[in-house]
């Protein structure tokens, strides 16, 4: 489609919406069987890795990545290697055929119904921030049985968004995450018919969490996410959960520092992430984002 500029009349592409779908075949005697969460998860912890996420970070990630993907919960994707993480994920659960829906125009069913013609398990979302697609987005994730990951590059973009947004996608931010760039050397996988499927268990609510600043609905999901974290990962402990909430705004500077059991160094690991805090004025709400 073609339109013309108004005042000199030279021709410019409008932007459509397509989907489609990426399709991969890797080699039959690459990919990976699964017999159990736990096979999943370490493949998980391997291609995030290969993305350039710390290895401080891969299993705790890789846990609530699979724990989003039994709910089918959809996630916002915000910051560096968003797009490598994606694939990374999908190239581990899936193996295959993975969606990509680009919004970069007008709302449109006829794209949007394409969506598990190929019975695709992941969907990938970029420019979901677009107006006419952001008002849609309550019939969007209602309405198909794919886990729908939505990718953006800047953060900043997603602090001026309003907050109810995450009543509809949980965020997940990897500035913390990601120390270098990609290598995209992933590992395959696919579910054995023998693979125990997950039994849902009891959700305790976390303290923690009733202490963000949202929603009782945000709340509910995180804590049923955390909840199968906690039953697909051993590793994962309770020690490991905390809360950050800043006072003022400004610049921070966030340092973790953890040591190897029976290692003689003081630390064995050190991360430093700089944080800038900004007060964010949405109409009469005035919050700390």
């Amino acid at each position: 489609e073609i339109s013309t500029t108004e005042q000199n009349n030279i021709p410019v592409p409008v932007n459509e919406t397509s989907y489609e779908i990426v399709h991969t075949e890797p080699d039959s005697t690459e990919i990976e069987e699964y017999h159990s969460w736990k096979d999943v998860i370490e493949i998980v912890k391997f291609n995030l890795e290969e993305t350039g996420v710390s290895s401080l970070y891969v299993s705790g990630l890789a846990t609530y990545l699979c724990a989003c993907f039994i709910l089918k919960e959809p996630l916002m994707i915000v910051g560096p290697n968003v797009k490598n993480i994606v694939e990374a994920f999908h190239a581990a659960l899936c193996g295959s055929d993975l969606g990509v829906l680009k919004c970069e125009g007008n709302f449109t069913y006829s794209e949007w119904n394409k969506i598990g013609e190929h019975q695709e398990q992941i969907v990938l979302i970029e420019n979901l921030l677009e107006k006419s697609w952001m008002e849609k987005i309550t019939d969007v994730f209602s309405s198909k049985d794919v886990m729908f990951m939505a990718i953006h590059p800047f953060a900043e973009d997603v602090q001026v968004e309003p907050k109810s947004i995450y009543n509809y996608m949980l965020p997940l931010f990897t500035d913390f995450l990601v120390e270098k760039k990609a290598k995209n050397n992933y590992s395959y996988g696919h579910f054995a018919d023998d693979f125990s499927q997950y039994q849902a268990g009891s959700v305790i609510k976390r303290k923690w969490v009733s202490k963000l600043h949202a929603s009782q609905f945000v709340q509910s999901r995180l804590n049923e996410v955390i909840a199968i974290m906690y039953d697909l990962n051993s590793e994962i402990k309770k020690e490991d959960e905390f809360i950050w909430t800043p006072k003022e705004e400004g610049e921070y500077m966030i340092m973790v520092q953890g040591r190897k059991e029976d290692s003689n160094k003081p630390f064995d690991y050190k991360v430093t992430e700089g944080v800038n805090v900004k007060r964010i004025v949405h109409g009469l709400q005035d919050e700390m984002n």
